[in-house]
């Protein structure tokens, strides 16, 4: 072999790798654009964050000093919401005085929710337990990878506020909420999180059953809505509720869906 043709295999196999790079940054950037509705529209129309609070209106500096929050940082956290998510339901946690929270995980977000409201609000909170798990009711709709990120996520047994003082804002309870008895618990919240597993068939059963334990003029607001690649359960059964006349908004900058129920 020549010296001539070692060069032309060498740089044809630079090529060949640079190629599989740049197509591998263009795969990422192409989600991205579709994250952000820029390309692909998604069903359920965005709009920023002031739309559903007006703590997040825009001042004269930028963001009011009305939207100050406690926050515990996302980093090396577990399961966590990013910064403009957290900056949402703490503000919304702010106006609730009885907030509901499907999926504890860590139980940072619901640290977060219960340090941010008025003296006297509370946060009731559901997880599988370890054992519970083992007894997850996943349907044949649902993708496998949702199922398992529910079951990894009910491996807390204690939770970040456990031992604070925000213990005593929190009822914990442990249970899958698809046997959840809501019957007393008709419009008791003012807020209510959906974030449980995201299998289709649990989104679709927390979605029915929230909507009745919501209080005229509260808001329920779903995680995840990340499209149908990354999170098939939330984005389908999100997009039929949609469909079917929930009038719901995505908020810009955040996988949140927010639906407000009538007063």
């Amino acid at each position: 072999m020549t010296t001539l043709e070692i060069v032309l295999i060498a740089v044809c196999m630079l090529l060949a790798l640079v190629l599989a790079f740049s197509l591998k940054h263009l795969a990422h950037y192409r989600l991205r654009l579709r994250h952000d509705a820029l390309v692909f529209k998604w069903p359920i129309p965005q709009a920023n964050p002031e739309y559903i609070t007006s703590r997040l209106e825009e001042g004269p500096y930028g963001a009011k000093l009305e939207a100050e929050i406690n926050i515990i940082p996302a980093y090396q956290s577990y399961a966590s919401l990013n910064e403009l998510e957290t900056v949402v339901l703490a503000n919304l946690a702010k106006d609730s005085s009885r907030v509901f929270e499907l999926g504890t995980a860590s139980g940072r977000t619901t640290y977060i929710m219960a340090s941010n409201m008025k003296s006297d609000g509370h946060v009731t909170t559901i997880t599988l337990s370890r054992e519970q798990a083992l007894a997850y009711a996943a349907e044949g709709s649902d993708a496998s990878t949702d199922s398992e990120h529910a079951i990894e996520e009910s491996r807390f047994e204690t939770f970040l506020y456990s031992g604070t003082p925000m213990e005593n804002r929190i009822t914990q309870l442990f249970g899958d909420s698809k046997q959840f008895d809501a019957s007393g618990h008709e419009e008791a919240f003012d807020l209510i999180f959906v974030d449980g597993s995201h299998a289709y068939s649990y989104v679709k059963h927390d979605s029915l059953m929230c909507r009745s334990m919501l209080a005229p003029g509260g808001v329920m607001v779903w995680h995840d809505y990340r499209g149908k690649r990354e999170v098939p359960g939330v984005y389908q059964c999100l997009n039929e509720l949609h469909a079917e006349g929930w009038d719901m908004r995505h908020i810009r900058g955040t996988s949140f869906v927010v639906w407000r129920k009538e007063a």
